[in-house]
């Protein structure tokens, strides 16, 4: 099985801070990690280095994408090789609909139909993006945009934090839906590891302090 991302001695910070420090994991194709860990670990500070979000620095180490060096790219560029974030607290965009930023994720109309009665999302379609959302709405907005790009790196960060059960098995479904395709991956943070009932996890592993702990 073929790697789809290694990290190796991976060190990066945040306005001058270290946040994570001498990070090692390998994705192959097809899994499925999960990433747990208290607060302030650094879990998302890592899903964002991978993905080149915010002010976050890479001070060593390397990042590599389906054998690319990425380190150096844009997250624009990021984005098109096929690396996608579910963000833990999206921003509202007001004046930009749910729908309008499907239609402009995928162009084939019938899919984007298709998934939105996939993810109960029919009266979100019409607000704007994120307004007013509930938490499980507004994981299922984030996780419905994601399954509209041609991402093969799903990086998801706590889809479970603030949503009722009924939420999270859909979310649930969802997740496990996308994985069926054998050339994407994922990595799920949870903190509470209540989406883990929902989902197949091929490997597991706890951030402590900024390092990578227990690998299993």
């Amino acid at each position: 099985m073929r790697n789809l991302l290694k990290i190796t001695n991976l060190s990066a910070s945040c306005e001058g801070k270290k946040i994570i420090s001498g990070i090692n994991l390998t994705v192959k194709k097809g899994q499925t990690v999960v990433l747990m860990g208290p607060n302030g670990s650094g879990k998302t500070s890592l899903l964002k280095t991978i993905l080149g979000v915010g002010n976050f620095k890479i001070i060593t180490g390397e990042i590599y994408f389906n054998n690319k060096k990425i380190n150096n790219l844009s997250i624009t560029e990021r984005v098109r090789l096929g690396i996608a974030l579910m963000f833990q607290k999206p921003p509202k965009i007001t004046g930009v609909s749910l729908l309008s930023l499907l239609k402009l994720l995928n162009h084939d109309e019938d899919k984007v139909n298709k998934q939105i009665k996939n993810f109960q999302a029919e009266k979100l379609t019409g607000r704007d993006l994120n307004s007013n959302f509930s938490g499980g709405e507004l994981k299922r907005s984030e996780l419905l945009q994601l399954s509209l790009q041609k991402a093969r790196l799903y990086l998801l960060d706590e889809p479970d934090s603030g949503v009722d059960l009924e939420n999270i098995k859909l979310i649930g479904k969802q997740i496990n839906e996308l994985m069926k395709d054998k050339q994407r991956s994922a990595i799920i943070i949870t903190h509470s590891g209540q989406i883990l009932d929902y989902v197949k996890v091929d490997k597991a592993c706890r951030m402590v302090n900024g390092q990578l702990k227990d690998v299993n």
